[in-house]
């Protein structure tokens, strides 16, 4: 993966080479026992070399992270940074406070150094991203693990060779049946499917792009991204 170091200073002076207020983002709270768990979140704002404002994920999804959401906890933090080369800014920091007005608010350390992921230079990112795979009238639950500008590939359990045969043209729907889509309000892209094969883990599809849905491809491999493993 094009990855770039740049200090806090550099990213600042550069036009879109940071978080915009509103920006979607991923957090994850990392433990002092390892323990990583990662949330969806909202980047609000910042003063310059002093904090970071991101909204704090639904308490009920946190789980048992919620008792670590306090001061001192590492976080690290993921979101698009939009321009003329779209690209995937993470940073480390630290939670200083919380705050519950006017809501629910996690203050962080201002990060020293941040890395630059280049969408369009990503050759493949390895994800746990849910999908739903239609053929014709039908529709399946997947998991894509694995993505690139060209392709993708995915897991899935309630299908047979059968059912979605070598060569099949399929669309795939980010977010699955629940109505729970990841940042993208089930955009779907088109694919034909390479090669299936059967494992202990489920079915296996290897997938190739159909051409001219790049804009919706560059989305996908944003919230692959954000999901990475």
């Amino acid at each position: 993966m094009a990855t770039k170091q740049l200090s806090i200073k550099q990213a600042l002076a550069q036009e879109n080479h940071f978080l915009k207020a509103g920006s979607a983002i991923s957090i994850d709270i990392i433990t002092p026992a390892g323990q990583k768990g990662r949330f969806k979140s909202t980047f609000i704002g910042f003063m310059p070399n002093e904090y970071l404002l991101i909204e704090c994920p639904d308490m009920g999804k946190l789980g048992n992270f919620s008792q670590h959401v306090v001061k001192g906890m590492k976080i690290a933090v993921r979101g698009l940074v939009e321009g003329q080369k779209a690209s995937i800014i993470g940073f480390m920091s630290l939670i200083e406070q919380t705050v519950t007005m006017p809501s629910r608010m996690i203050v962080l350390s201002f990060p020293k150094a941040v890395s630059i992921h280049n969408l369009r230079a990503t050759k493949r990112v390895d994800t746990e991203l849910k999908v739903t795979v239609n053929l014709g009238t039908r529709s399946w639950p997947a998991v894509m693990n694995d993505v690139s500008l060209t392709g993708c590939h995915l897991v899935m359990q309630d299908c047979t060779q059968k059912s979605i045969p070598e060569d099949s043209d399929i669309s795939i729907a980010i977010g699955d049946e629940s109505g729970e889509a990841d940042e993208v309000d089930r955009d779907t892209v088109i694919a034909k499917v390479c090669n299936v094969k059967q494992d202990e883990q489920g079915f296996q599809l290897g997938c190739q792009f159909a051409v001219q849905q790049q804009q919706t491809i560059d989305k996908l491999i944003h919230i692959a991204l954000l999901a990475e493993k």
